[in-house]
């Protein structure tokens, strides 16, 4: 913070002073979650109940899909 200093009270009486936290930045170390994480291979196919709402009926029709709108 830079300025005049800051801090909260509560009933004139001073509860909290907001104060920066420094922190030494860590070093990264990338490839150490390698083989740990994966993503399955269907992770953006769309869901088949979702279906219905995200294509039209002509588009469903074309897939072979039946249609359940309400309209």
């Amino acid at each position: 913070m830079q300025g005049e200093a800051v801090s909260i009270a509560k009933r004139d009486q001073p509860m909290v002073r907001p104060e920066v936290i420094k922190s030494s930045p860590t070093k990264r170390i990338f490839g150490w979650m390698k083989d740990k994480i994966w993503t399955a291979p269907d992770f953006d196919d769309p869901l088949p109940e979702m279906e219905q709402y995200i294509y039209t009926d002509a588009e469903l029709a074309q897939r072979g899909k039946a249609t359940k709108r309400s309209k």
